[in-house]
């Protein structure tokens, strides 16, 4: 699983659990890895724990039954214990009279002889449901989709193009072939959104345009040589005049990009963050902070050529010039935006071992945990602010992905 790549940074933490006479197998693939999942509930976690079949490896590189499991739990990152051992066969636990709104810690050693391999550790926060109000029905699970500012408009991937229809008549306004990254306007039901132009196999232009839905125009906004360099990511400010990419134009190491502003009224493009000097890689998630000042971005310190290190969320003030951790998000965060008053920012990541939705205050630096259920699908969720308090994003039902208000 793709879980593994804070093992280095857990490594010193959890190296306290090795006993004496037991040794690691170092020998193992990378791709035999060990799968749990932590699940909230009402003062309860179920945790699942995937096939560990072949976690582990004989000299000759095959793979071994394991003879028991051993499951570590507590309440508090720095003091996990073990719980007890099970049999590999055992795919669930319960943990029940739990404390709600306090996060548990979870991981698991998987035993063959004297060999053993460890699980990334997982968390989760047991609370009560929280209460989601259904605004709208019918949409697609096989396709992205987002909500125009009035809720009059939708924009679905259907990779690949993209498609924008009126939601109400639900007849399409636009059909734009290889179009993708698209993100509405905040205050407008107005599109950002890139357009490929390929020849066979080959790149050869990227396109960024600016929908207005309301009016049926299209306007290009920037033209860019695929071939000299490329983007990746976009953000529009709260105000929608300013939208930020990252590019490595100009740059040796096209692993690299820097902060990038272009005026919607002017289309003047404008270096706004040297990230290229500072050795931070960024992967390409980013969102407008509130305060009209600053940028929030995925990545990390010298993160290639492996990119098998911690991506956190970072914070960059565009007028200060200065990067700080906001968010010391596990794993890969999907996506993630600030409220409109700043105070919180909701974010995906796997925290719990797969993709759930959280919430970071920033003023006490603590964390909530809104989703928990098989329902999430991080892939098509797409939340967004509908006020500072509340949220919307798509849930999965049965047959299809339905429009749910959460409030924080």
């Amino acid at each position: 699983m793709r879980y593994l790549i804070l093992f280095l940074f857990l490594a010193t933490i959890l190296s306290c659990q090795k006993e004496a006479d037991i040794t690691i197998d170092k020998n193992a693939s990378i791709f035999w890895t060990l799968d749990i999942v932590a699940n909230r509930g009402n003062r309860s976690v179920v945790l699942e724990v995937g096939n560990p079949h072949g976690v582990i490896r004989d000299n000759n590189g095959n793979p071994t039954p394991p003879d028991y499991v051993e499951i570590y739990y507590g309440a508090d990152s720095s003091n996990i214990k073990l719980y007890k051992k099970i049999a590999t066969n055992t795919s669930k636990l319960s943990f029940n009279n739990l404390i709600n709104d306090k996060p548990y810690y979870f991981y698991i050693k998987i035993y063959t002889g004297s060999k053993f391999r460890q699980s990334d550790t997982v968390r989760t926060i047991p609370s009560t449901p929280i209460k989601v109000t259904e605004l709208l029905s019918g949409f697609s699970q096989f396709e992205r989709t987002m909500l125009s500012f009035s809720q009059k408009y939708i924009s679905l991937d259907q990779n690949p193009d993209l498609t924008i229809k009126n939601r109400v008549t639900n007849t399409p306004l636009k059909i734009e072939k290889s179009g993708y990254a698209f993100k509405w306007a905040h205050q407008s039901n107005k599109l950002i959104y890139v357009s490929t132009i390929t020849e066979g196999v080959t790149r050869h232009v990227d396109k960024i345009k600016w929908f207005d839905a309301d009016k049926y125009t299209d306007e290009l906004i920037l033209s860019l040589d695929y071939t000299n360099y490329q983007t990746g990511g976009m953000a529009l400010s709260f105000d929608d005049k300013r939208l930020y990419i990252n590019s490595n134009e100009g740059l040796i190491d096209k692993n690299l990009k820097d902060l990038w502003m272009i005026d919607l009224a002017t289309k003047l493009k404008t270096k706004v963050g040297d990230f290229s000097t500072k050795q931070f890689y960024v992967t390409g998630r980013m969102s407008a902070g509130a305060d009209g000042k600053s940028i929030l971005v995925e990545g990390g310190y010298n993160l290639p050529p492996s990119w098998l290190k911690p991506r956190y969320i970072y914070r960059y003030n565009i007028e200060t010039k200065k990067l700080h951790v906001a968010i010391k998000s596990a794993g890969y965060s999907v996506s993630f935006s600030e409220s409109p008053d700043g105070k919180h920012i909701a974010f995906v990541s796997d925290y719990t071992g797969k993709d759930e939705l959280w919430l970071f205050n920033t003023t006490d630096q603590t964390l909530k945990q809104l989703t928990g259920g098989d329902n999430f699908d991080s892939r098509n969720a797409n939340f967004q602010w509908i006020d500072n308090q509340s949220l919307s994003m798509f849930l999965n039902t049965n047959t299809e992905l339905k429009l749910f208000k959460m409030k924080i």
